[in-house]
């Protein structure tokens, strides 16, 4: 649901300076592509990092735009524009007034930090779906709410216009909790700005994406802002929920600590207010001893992993902040689903342990073959399949390539989304962190068969990297490919 606003108004909202304007202009719709003007649109020009929208201005008119909001009034040419310091701030605080501010209607969560932000995601939304409430889950995943929204995205945290459409659609037909993604481009990007939060979860923070934010410092940074953004959120009986066994998670518990929100710091940490005090864990899925206030809640679930286990305590601590009943978590657990690509087990009649995992950063890489480690046989070999991304950060390729040597008996190189770069120069900086891989095959298809082909009885396969992707990307082109499709679609051909 969205009102339609007069020009004026909007120029005084966004704190921007109309020019060349001289009657009344009402605005139905607003759009930040110029392909895509409609009746009585207003064009918003984004500077990005690849394209500048201030060069399709004139694209905009001629489709029939009626404004232009823009950071710079020479590409105007005597047009009616609304000039502002910051374009994409001003779309982010557009948006949330154009759909009318959905998330003052709702309860919203957001979860930041490297890992863990999807699972956690995934078992809050399935928690308040089974308990029968009108959820929504938006991230890597896209956005889903049962009978109101399915819809897929190419970043996990999709831009404002997006985001405050799908929560004024879902707040429309009912909807009451939905769980957000909060990441830290994005963030950065304003994405996340304008919306009124009630809860937030900090899962960690490991080298990624410092190709975009250059430091770890100013990614701490990008994801703390998250956080200041709930501090200043107008909701009450707020709460934030901070993994205390990250350094940067400690720094932010402090940060909040005279903060007028409940505080829950959760991990291996004794001193943490819900304490993982036992964890175990097989081949069929993991049993879990969480303390708090000196209570002791055991979950069992198909999860495995210890970093899972961080995740667990987190939704544990968002759902007790929320609904004040640790018991009803402990009770409900067991009904959430394995999590799409986040080591997803793939059945198989050889005897195998398939998995199927997201991860693409060193520390992520580390995380699953250390659990995985854990469940293979003395006699068994644990393999790895992995490729790195074109066009990212290039300082993690060799990282990651040590750690699967490390930790993995049989390594496996091949393609990850190379996208415009080359798959070859890609490889040569794997090749720096592990030098004799048992397998080099640049098809992923292919390198999937060879390793399915020589693994024997009781060996544990990791394929990792894409987890619930369905898509390669190779230059600009995207190809449909799945790792799970391939691995059935291998295993019923051998």
């Amino acid at each position: 649901m969205n009102q339609p606003m007069m020009l004026k108004e909007i120029a005084n909202y966004i704190d921007g300076k109309l020019v060349n304007y001289s009657e009344n202009l009402r605005v139905d719709n607003i759009s930040f592509s110029s392909n895509n003007i409609g009746d009585n649109t207003l064009f918003i020009a984004i500077k990005g990092y690849s394209v500048d929208g201030h060069k399709y201005i004139d694209d905009a008119f001629k489709n029939g735009a009626i404004c232009v909001i823009c950071e710079d009034d020479s590409y105007l040419l005597g047009r009616i524009g609304i000039v502002v310091k910051d374009s994409r701030y001003a779309l982010s605080k557009l948006a949330s007034i154009y759909y009318m501010n959905p998330s003052s209607k709702m309860f919203l969560e957001g979860v930041t930090g490297t890992n863990g932000k999807t699972t956690t995601d995934w078992i809050l939304y399935n928690l308040y779906s089974i308990l029968g409430e009108k959820s929504l889950r938006l991230g890597t995943l896209g956005a889903f709410s049962q009978d109101v929204i399915d819809k897929e995205f190419a970043t996990g945290m999709p831009d404002p216009l997006t985001i405050q459409g799908i929560l004024a659609d879902f707040v429309q037909k009912g909807g009451e909790y939905a769980v957000l993604e909060y990441t830290s481009q994005g963030g950065t990007q304003y994405r996340g700005d304008f919306l009124e939060y009630d809860s937030g979860i900090f899962t960690n923070l490991t080298q990624d994406h410092l190709d975009y934010h250059k430091t770890m410092e100013d990614y701490f940074l990008a994801k703390k802002r998250f956080f200041e953004l709930l501090v200043e959120s107008p909701k009450s009986d707020k709460n934030a929920i901070i993994n205390i066994d990250c350094p940067y998670g400690k720094r932010l518990y402090d940060y909040l600590k005279d903060k007028d929100l409940t505080l829950f710091g959760y991990g291996f940490n004794e001193n943490a207010e819900i304490y993982i005090k036992e964890f175990e864990q097989n081949i069929k899925g993991s049993k879990l001893t969480l303390q708090f206030f000196g209570m002791d809640y055991v979950i069992e679930s198909n999860f495995i992993g210890e970093f899972n286990a961080h995740n667990i305590a987190a939704a544990f601590g968002a759902f007790v902040a929320r609904t004040k009943d640790p018991q009803k978590f402990v009770e409900l657990f067991d009904l959430v689903p394995p999590v799409p690509g986040r080591l997803e087990p793939v059945k198989n009649d050889k005897h195998l342990g398939i998995y199927i995992d997201y991860a693409h950063t060193d520390d992520a890489l580390k995380n699953v073959l250390e659990t995985l480690r854990k469940i293979v046989k003395p006699e068994a070999s644990l393999w790895c399949v992995f490729g790195c991304g074109g066009d990212r950060d290039r300082t993690k390729r060799p990282k990651m390539a040590r750690v699967v040597c490390e930790l993995a008996d049989k390594v496996v190189m091949t393609m990850d989304n190379p996208r415009t770069e080359d798959p070859n120069q890609i490889l040569s900086d794997m090749l720096e962190g592990c030098e004799e891989p048992d397998i080099i095959e640049l098809d992923r298809k292919i390198a999937i068969y060879e390793v399915l082909h020589q693994a024997k009885d009781g060996d544990v396969v990791l394929v990792a990297g894409k987890g619930h992707e369905n898509y390669q990307i190779i230059g600009t082109e995207k190809i449909h490919y799945s790792d799970k499709e391939a691995v059935e679609e291998i295993l019923a051909s051998l």
